[in-house]
């Protein structure tokens, strides 16, 4: 319900009374202020939903059911869910008959577009081998599954958006990195560059919700409730 004239011409503007559309990076940010509830996406493949403790063991669906939990989530005992595989899980809450099911558990990407396997392997190797990412190995601990991700998606990923899948996949290690306080800049010319317009700067890791003129009075600035 956004149109895309108007997110590509306006930072910042309000979609309707609570809901805010933001600009940040390279990210956009559609906010449900009195929720406390924002969805980023990078343009990509990447989105990523946030809500406020406010919200904890109140939610369910594919993003699980926030209770700091991750082994539960695929059980819900009220709606009679036990899910034993993701596609299980996916199939569950779908809504919509024109929604396809989730593909099966047992596909294989890199079997099934075996010309990318190799390259698949050889990229998403940064994430377990490169002295780039060392110190935040150590700082995360359990990382295969990211690799393993990594290499789904690059394989997965048809020829025109090769790219895109494997530079987000990279970039959810990297957030993990920074969670773990252990930031990496990973981004270079040669690997997934950010080219960033005239008067900005990026950075790997920096404030979600930082103060600007509109808001110098404010102790907080407006998403730090969310992000």
């Amino acid at each position: 319900f956004i149109d895309n004239m108007q997110t590509a011409q306006n930072k910042d503007f309000e979609v309707a009374p609570g809901v805010r559309f933001r600009s940040l990076g390279m990210a956009s940010v559609l906010s449900f202020d009195p929720l406390e509830i924002a969805i980023m996406s990078d343009g990509a493949t990447g989105v990523h939903v946030y809500v406020s403790r406010k919200w904890y063991k109140k939610v369910e669906g594919l993003c699980g059911n926030f209770d700091g939990d991750d082994y539960n989530d695929f059980e819900n005992s009220e709606r009679g869910l036990y899910a034993h595989q993701p596609s299980e899980f996916g199939n569950f809450w779908r809504d919509s008959a024109t929604c396809p099911e989730v593909i099966d558990d047992d596909f294989d990407p890199c079997v099934a577009n075996p010309e990318r396997s190799d390259w698949a392997h050889e990229m998403c190797r940064i994430i377990t081998d490169s002295m780039l990412f060392e110190e935040c190995r150590n700082a995360v601990g359990d990382y295969d599954h990211y690799y393993d991700e990594c290499i789904y998606d690059a394989c997965g990923c048809n020829s025109g958006g090769d790219c895109l899948c494997l530079c987000t996949a990279i970039q959810n290690f990297a957030a993990a990195c920074n969670q773990a306080g252990s930031p990496v800049y990973w981004r270079s010319n040669a690997l997934c560059p950010v080219m960033c317009p005239p008067g900005f700067e990026y950075k790997e890791c920096g404030d979600p919700c930082p103060q600007s003129c509109r808001n110098l009075n404010d102790e907080d600035g407006e998403l730090c409730g969310v992000l």
